[in-house]
């Protein structure tokens, strides 16, 4: 239990400090909006369904955190490029 709850812990810590360090730079452009109602259209439900706020609402944060994933790969290549990473042998 204490294992599990240490481990819940970590994963909380590592996405509030993913999170603050990369918040400021995910705000969506009106392209990155549009590119991804077009690449996703089955996020949206049916025709019909959702009013165009809640549309936006959905395309900006699927945008948000397409743009999160993209900028912490980048982050995490950069982090392996610049260290010398060992892996112990079995």
């Amino acid at each position: 239990e204490a294992w599990l709850r240490d481990w819940v812990r970590d994963d909380l810590r590592i996405q509030a400090y993913i999170d603050q360090r990369f918040s400021g730079s995910l705000e969506p452009t009106d392209e990155e909006l549009e590119n991804y109602a077009r690449e996703n259209p089955g996020a949206f439900g049916g025709e019909g369904q959702l009013t165009p706020a809640d549309e936006q609402a959905i395309a900006r944060t699927g945008a948000m955190a397409a743009r999160q994933r993209a900028l912490v790969a980048d982050w995490v290549d950069g982090l392996r490029r610049r260290a010398e990473i060992l892996r112990p042998s079995r």
